[in-house]
């Protein structure tokens, strides 16, 4: 049986545990960036390859896929009911998104429409992270006092509701673009979902920290608004763990 992580815990392995007894777990990622955290994601059950042997790292991952990913690297309960309004969510995976969208950690494109089956473009991996920061309104408000430029040179092309959220998660280190564009719209790879799901775990805390000593540059009202909107996030959370029996 696989080890399963604990909520919002670190992994816990070693790199150097992962590359010497795991090495051989997939056949097509000797040279992926994030070859390592492969092996260790997969070590814990968090992510699977294909019948293969292959990962397919460069591939990309559809919303429904990262749904399940995250609820398994965060042991979340399954609440299918969250997803019932949606018409486009395969039934494998309903309980995770319908998780995700009670916690507000995701969102559908309509009423009835959630996407499942479309690859998970960049900007939107960036804002899922942000949100399970819960720097969200955080975020916003540094974004628009000029706290935290995007200084993407493709930043431009960047949808308006994602702007603070990848502002945010490039300036505390979480992603890095190629050193000079984001590319926004592209399909967020399984190697780049690996690399920043592996790097959220082991130091979600530190991330946290990093964006929350952005609150000591806000305004007053928007110190006031990030405060509410945490106290909001916390009777809220409380409400989810009775209805998700947590």
């Amino acid at each position: 049986m696989k080890k399963k992580l604990s909520f919002f815990a670190a992994i816990g392995l070693s790199l150097a545990l992962t590359t010497s007894a795991f090495a051989v777990a997939f056949n097509d990622i000797g040279n992926s960036y994030a070859k390592n955290k492969i092996l260790a994601l997969s070590d814990a059950g968090v992510i699977n390859g294909y019948p293969d042997g292959t990962f397919k790292p460069t591939k990309g991952i559809t919303r429904d896929e990262f749904a399940k990913m995250i609820c398994v690297a965060l042991e979340l309960p399954q609440y299918p009911k969250g997803a019932e309004k949606f018409t486009d969510v395969e039934n494998w995976a309903r309980g995770y998104v319908g998780t995700l969208i009670k916690t507000g950690t995701l969102k559908g494109y309509s009423d009835t429409k959630f996407g499942g089956k479309d690859s998970l473009s960049r900007e939107q991996m960036a804002t899922i992270f942000v949100r399970l920061l819960f720097v969200e309104t955080l975020a916003s408000e540094a974004y628009e006092e000029g706290d935290i430029p995007c200084n993407f040179g493709d930043q431009a092309q960047i949808d308006n509701y994602a702007k603070a959220h990848v502002a945010l998660a490039q300036h505390i280190g979480l992603i890095k673009g190629d050193g000079t564009n984001f590319y926004p719209d592209a399909k967020a790879e399984r190697q780049a979902v690996a690399r920043v799901l592996y790097e959220f775990l082991n130091a979600r805390y530190d991330y946290e920290a990093a964006a929350r000593q952005l609150t000591d540059n806000l305004d007053e009202e928007s110190k006031e608004v990030v405060a509410k909107a945490l106290e909001q996030w916390i009777f809220c959370q409380a409400l989810i763990d009775i209805d998700l029996g947590r």
